[in-house]
């Protein structure tokens, strides 16, 4: 699949790509794309990736750096780099799959 955010992306967004070393932007991001895209539902072939997407990309990146410069829970230690184990931050699921809004009067089922 086509990447949903390039390093433009990332440095108009997350002021501290810009100064990043891009080998190791591209990793972030190729690594938040492919969690990514295993949360969103699935975008039709051709079809233009929706700002959302890109700002959860980003996001993801940036929270997975994030948890590779903090002690604690790691796995792996390759290089210079840990990586925290955790899930897709809450921010980033909610760009993917946003919640629908229901009328209070609806939960429950509809009355007759």
């Amino acid at each position: 699949m086509a990447p949903w955010a390039d390093t433009e992306d990332a440095q108009l967004i997350w002021a501290d790509a810009v100064e990043m070393d891009p080998a190791l932007l591209q990793h972030l991001l190729d690594v938040s794309q492919e969690l990514c895209e295993a949360y969103a539902p699935a975008l039709a072939e051709g079809a233009p990736v929706p700002a959302r997407y890109k700002q959860a990309v980003v996001q993801q990146a940036r929270e997975t750096w994030s948890n590779a410069q903090r002690d604690g829970d790691v796995l792996g230690f390759d290089g210079d780099y840990a990586i925290r184990v955790r899930p897709l931050a809450d921010s980033v699921k909610q760009l993917l799959r946003p919640r629908r809004g229901v009328d209070p009067w609806m939960v429950g089922g509809a009355s007759t």
